[in-house]
């Protein structure tokens, strides 16, 4: 006679409840990291003791430029910035940093986008935070 059910035998059933068990232990740890991340929370105890530190810069680097970063507020020129303080800007990477050096001068900061040295979106960020000052002539 065939007995109707998904756990015939007791011993089943209690295989199955463990399989189960380890299946939504493995889930949580799985989906732990990635829920943290996304509410901004540490993924470490150790971390939660430290202050958010800014991203790693040039400046961070051996041996890189120590100038030092804009005051909060003060516009950046992109004509006479060092690539370590470019990079301390929002979406300025050091090779964008580095991008925005190499094509200098510029007359304005709408060059950036204009000889596609910055995206579009990038720019419209950081806007209100760049300036193009007229570049020192050079004496002949």
């Amino acid at each position: 006679m065939r007995r109707s059910g998904r756990h015939a035998d007791p011993v089943d059933a209690d295989a199955d409840a463990d399989a189960d068990a380890r299946v939504r232990w493995i889930s949580a740890a799985v989906a732990a990291p990635f829920i943290c991340l996304s509410f901004g929370l540490p993924l470490s105890a150790g971390a939660a003791d430290k202050p958010p530190s800014a991203p790693a810069t040039a400046a961070s680097k051996p041996g890189a430029d120590k100038s030092k970063p804009p005051a909060i507020g003060a516009p950046v020129d992109i004509n006479s910035a060092s690539e370590s303080t470019l990079a301390t800007l929002e979406g300025i990477t050091e090779g964008r940093a580095r991008a925005i050096v190499t094509n200098r001068p510029y007359a304005r900061t709408e060059d950036l986008v204009g000889r596609k040295v910055l995206p579009r979106g990038v720019f419209e960020k950081i806007r209100s935070q760049l300036v193009a000052a007229k570049p020192a002539e050079k004496s002949k």
